[in-house]
């Protein structure tokens, strides 16, 4: 519903009449909107999800995507890093504002330590495909999207005994994702 109504709206505003512009930096309000709530309600968090898009025509185009959150639960800190990229894919061949298809690769880190000790690090892989739509209104850019991936962690290493055989896995092979991002095109 809420995408119908985004949809429609975006066609009474006149979306789109900005194609002109090839690039966009994006920023999803999701994470630092719970990070906000979660420190508020006394767990310390910080989330920064940062998205760059940049069309080489009409049809294809790059993107980079950056994620860095961070947690704190009484003594136990909680760091994670990640780097996402893949071609884009504009569906109707009208740049950066368009329907898209964006298959990517991802690799992470994530470390976990409580009362300055490690306990444990690993480095996460993956392979995903975004399927969504941009908008562009003037230099005011918007992302909504779906998607699937699967990620596996790798390189799992422990300071901490009771936790050598218990490595993380993935609960389910096949994730979904959702996105939104807000940014400046140009």
């Amino acid at each position: 519903m809420l995408t119908l109504l985004l949809c429609l709206s975006t066609q009474a505003l006149g979306a789109d009449s900005d194609t002109e512009y090839r690039s966009a930096v994006l920023v999803s309000p999701i994470g630092p909107t719970v990070a906000l709530v979660a420190s508020a309600a006394g767990t310390p968090a910080f989330d920064l999800n940062v998205k760059a898009h940049h069309m080489l025509g009409d049809r294809v185009g790059l993107t980079l995507q950056t994620d860095f959150l961070r947690v704190r639960v009484e003594d136990v800190h909680v760091v994670h890093t990640g780097l996402k990229a893949g071609p884009r894919f504009a569906l109707r061949g009208r740049g950066l504002s368009d329907w898209t298809l964006t298959p990517f690769a991802s690799v992470g880190y994530t470390s976990v330590s409580a009362a300055h000790e490690h306990l444990v690090h690993y480095e996460v892989l993956g392979l995903g495909l975004d399927a969504g739509r941009t908008w562009v209104w003037k230099r005011f850019a918007m992302d909504l999207g779906l998607g699937v991936y699967s990620a596996f962690p790798v390189g799992f290493q422990t300071g901490a005994e009771a936790l050598e055989a218990q490595a993380p896995i993935s609960v389910s092979p096949i994730k979904p994702s959702v996105t939104w991002s807000i940014g400046y095109a140009f």
